[in-house]
């Protein structure tokens, strides 16, 4: 654990508060925004330890935020608030994990790197099916929805939005065709439109 440092003092537009101004050392593409840290400095949050992430980066980590979660979600004593370390596998395998007995089948359309890897993430916890790929065409498309062969029996169908490593991006979205009618959707890398 270690002390972030701040890069300079600001005044908040509004109600002129001085916050620090946070260098980003972590994964993804968007930094804290001002008006959240400017939250966190007004609560006394003004020094956080900070842990690597995967990435070396800097994971930041006040001991007030688990008791500010639970009041904020209604977490009752029963339960534990965890900051878990892991990234997209993590998520890969989290779905599966919680929505799905190991004999469940799943449909998966995959458009690039990141669906594969949830694809095999998912084939250690349930019965993940490939309905579509685009690896044959190295990753340059996305597949007609009508001629998707859904399974019905399927707990989810499962899709990554945008392919950031092949530049596949959905614009429209499959209807899924499970009893559920659940669409899970890699959305960790969509900008807003």
């Amino acid at each position: 654990m270690f002390k972030l440092r701040h890069r300079r003092s600001t005044a908040h537009p509004r109600s002129g508060f001085q916050f620090r101004r946070w260098t980003r050392h972590a994964a993804g593409k968007c930094p804290p925004e001002s008006r959240i840290v400017a939250v966190q400095l007004a609560r006394g949050w003004n020094e956080c330890d900070g842990d690597e992430s995967q990435r070396k980066g800097i994971y930041v980590h006040h001991p007030k935020i688990p008791s500010d979660l639970r009041k904020l979600l209604g977490i009752s004593d029963d339960y534990a608030v965890l900051f878990l370390q892991g990234g997209a596998t993590t998520q890969f395998a989290s779905i599966p994990l919680n929505i799905c007995k190991p004999d469940d089948p799943v449909d998966y359309i995959v458009t690039g790197s990141w669906g594969d890897k949830a694809f095999k993430e998912a084939t250690k916890y349930c019965k993940p099916k490939v309905i579509w790929s685009g690896k044959s065409d190295k990753y340059t498309g996305i597949p007609e929805f009508n001629d998707l062969d859904q399974n019905p029996e399927a707990r989810y169908l499962h899709i990554c939005a945008n392919e950031t490593i092949h530049g596949v991006e959905f614009k429209d979205y499959p209807t899924p065709k499970n009893k559920s009618g659940w669409l899970i959707c890699l959305q960790t890398s969509v900008r807003n439109q």
